[in-house]
């Protein structure tokens, strides 16, 4: 089982918002930052948030990914029809 800690890493959701992220493991005065960062500035996060969760779950990112399974079983491209 993934730990939160991966899960998010492999989702990239910290990593490609700016300067706040996960903390390093074990350093305390790095945690106490990140979470200072995210209470200084939680509009900005939560944009950030909501734009990358539509992103990826999206009805257009369904769609498209729903799409390309289609395709995949048919073993043709059907988006042109």
């Amino acid at each position: 089982m993934k730990s939160l800690r991966n899960v998010d890493r492999d989702a990239g959701f910290f990593e490609q918002w700016g300067e706040v992220g996960l903390a390093e493991p074990g350093c305390a005065a790095d945690l106490a930052g990140k979470i200072a960062q995210c209470l200084r500035e939680p509009r900005a996060l939560g944009r950030y948030a909501r734009s990358w969760v539509e992103e990826r779950f999206g009805w257009t990112a369904i769609a498209t990914r729903l799409l390309r399974r289609y395709e995949e079983v048919l073993g043709r491209n059907i988006s042109n029809f």
